[in-house]
């Protein structure tokens, strides 16, 4: 797992709740539909899907996760969040591809 950053601030809009971190620069390796742990200062824990919000600069805090399956009251300040899929495959190379080279004469 990586970890994301703290819970700085949370509201609740209409059908999901956008969580905003500590940490503006880890979004580097979170994509849309990642699975995340929440770790809760009172040492309980979940997982949900999130998807990214990037803030235009000058943003206080440019990095937020959107929950559509949490409540704000889930989701209190200082809570953690880890990506739990942080792990990549790397891509494999499409057994169709072709090696083209610069003839010369």
């Amino acid at each position: 797992m990586k970890f994301l950053g703290n819970v700085a601030d949370v509201w609740q809009e209409t059908n999901h709740i956008v969580v905003i971190t500590d940490l503006p620069d880890t979004q580097a390796d979170f994509r849309h539909g990642d699975l995340l742990e929440l770790q809760r200062p009172n040492g309980t824990s979940l997982q949900s899907k999130g998807s990214l919000i990037l803030f235009d600069p000058p943003a206080e805090r440019p990095f937020a996760v959107v929950f559509t399956e949490l409540s704000k009251e889930d989701v209190p300040p200082g809570t953690q969040l880890w990506l739990v899929n942080a792990e990549r495959p790397k891509s494999q190379k499409s057994s169709l591809s072709r090696r083209f080279e610069r003839i010369s004469e």
